[in-house]
């Protein structure tokens, strides 16, 4: 969570001092000579690796309506992660109608270090977790790693799971959703969806890129992992990745972990 803590850093930073939120007060990342130029640089780099991240999420409208959530924003110490994170993205998508607010009240104000507090707080493990939507709609081929390594899909925390029999992708038969009810409800732990490797070429990257592709019907790849898009409103799940060189066997020892603690595999694992 480099990312995260590098953030929360920068904004404890101007939190702690008066002349910087003074500063903020007065300007954005429109304002011409503002002064302060190296702080100026930063949040300009901020918001630019918040984008590049999935920080930024597409469908935060969506979340904050499965909430119940509209601003302003309040008890953000007890949101749970996925409705901090649309929170989060709403504040920044707001800038780009009101010109500069992201500066002048979201961070002058404090409540974007809060927002980003409470996403440390709530994180599921040590990688930072975005929607599934966010990662397929920008693609970030860049950001995903081309290394081998291992990647989660997780129910976020007050997302209800729901199954469907309709899927776009006819590449492989569909589950029958009472199968899939089943099995999730014989599960403990409803958090993890589905753990796997990538082990190919291009790693990560190439990996996450199929499935993403498969659930969205522009490929055929990744047929395994289908279960994930007969979940009703799958692109709210969460999905984080994490690099290492011996996949496989964390792979095997994670889905072993989790059948000795569930007596059964993940929804979407049907092996270890």
């Amino acid at each position: 969570m480099e990312f995260l803590d590098k953030s929360i850093a920068l904004l404890e930073e101007i939190n702690a001092a008066p002349e910087k939120r003074q500063w903020c007060k007065e300007n954005s990342v429109y304002s011409e000579n503002p002064g302060q130029a190296e702080l100026h640089r930063r949040i300009n780099t901020f918001e630019g690796e918040s984008y590049a991240n999935g920080l930024v999420i597409t469908n935060y409208a969506q979340v904050l309506q499965r909430y119940g959530l509209c601003e302003p924003f309040t008890k953000i110490d007890q949101m749970p992660y996925l409705a901090a994170l649309a929170c989060t993205a709403w504040h920044f998508r707001r800038d780009h109608f009101s010109e500069g607010s992201l500066i002048s009240e979201s961070i002058a104000s404090g409540d974007m270090l809060r927002l980003l507090r409470r996403l440390r707080e709530t994180q599921s493990g040590d990688s930072f977790a975005t929607t599934l939507d966010t990662l397929f709609r920008f693609q970030h081929e860049t950001l995903i790693p081309n290394q081998p390594g291992i990647y989660r899909v997780l129910a976020p925390v007050g997302f209800k799971i729901q199954f469907t029999d309709c899927f776009e992708n006819t590449a492989a038969p569909l589950y029958s959703p009472d199968l899939l009810a089943e099995k999730y409800s014989g599960c403990t732990d409803q958090e993890i969806l589905y753990i796997g490797k990538a082990n190919g070429r291009q790693g990560l990257r190439q990996r996450i890129k199929q499935y993403l592709n498969c659930g969205y019907g522009r490929g055929k790849n990744h047929k395994g992992g289908r279960a994930i898009w007969q979940i009703k409103e799958a692109g709210m799940l969460l999905i984080d990745y994490v690099p290492c060189s011996d996949c496989e066997e964390q792979e095997h020892r994670l889905l072993r972990d989790y059948k000795e603690r569930n007596g059964c595999y993940p929804l979407v694992n049907w092996k270890g």
